[in-house]
């Protein structure tokens, strides 16, 4: 019997879109100093929109090398948008968990990530990176009551995945 590789859940906005301002406002916190600023247009039949992310290179570049032999899912709002990632950022095509129906039903009392994850994957090891877990009482405590299984990092939404998180995700991994 084969053992089932480690499985990273990972969001996007927070973790690697770390600003939500133009580049030209980068605050005195930001930890990388190549970031690319991307804009991204899509169209489909109905309608159009733009994109936009301050994305580091060291930290798409250091993700990629650290789970090299995990399993990553995207676990990120930003659903069918995940396909033009690999393209704009330079990830692998990771796959997309949740549904539209998941991310339009988010309230502070019925997390869609934690309902998620509470439905998905419980016989894996898993490592959830997401900026927002720090917020998050009820999916705290749900991880602690899964004795050690899942494993949480919560990156500073200002800065995102550091090269201190690479290096324990990427230990993580390995372990």
């Amino acid at each position: 019997m084969t053992e089932q590789k480690k499985l990273v859940l990972v969001d996007f906005d927070g973790v690697f879109n770390a600003l939500d301002t133009i580049p030209s406002s980068y605050p005195s916190v930001v930890q990388h100093t190549d970031l690319k600023h991307v804009r991204y247009r899509q169209t489909d039949t109905e309608s159009e929109f733009v994109d936009e992310a301050l994305i580091s290179q060291t930290a798409v570049e250091g993700f990629v090398s650290a789970t090299e032999t995990a399993e990553v899912v995207w676990l990120t709002t930003w659903l069918d948008r995940t396909e033009w990632f690999p393209k704009a950022f330079g990830f692998p095509a990771f796959p997309y968990g949740g549904s539209e129906e998941h991310a339009s039903t988010t309230t502070a009392a019925d997390w869609w990530k934690l309902d998620y994850l509470q439905n998905n994957h419980l016989d894996r090891e898993i490592l959830w990176i997401d900026d927002d877990l720090a917020t998050e009482p009820e999916a705290l405590a749900w991880v602690e009551a899964q004795q050690g299984r899942v494993t949480i990092m919560s990156p500073d939404t200002r800065t995102g995945l550091t090269v201190q998180n690479l290096n324990t995700i990427e230990r993580w991994v390995n372990q």
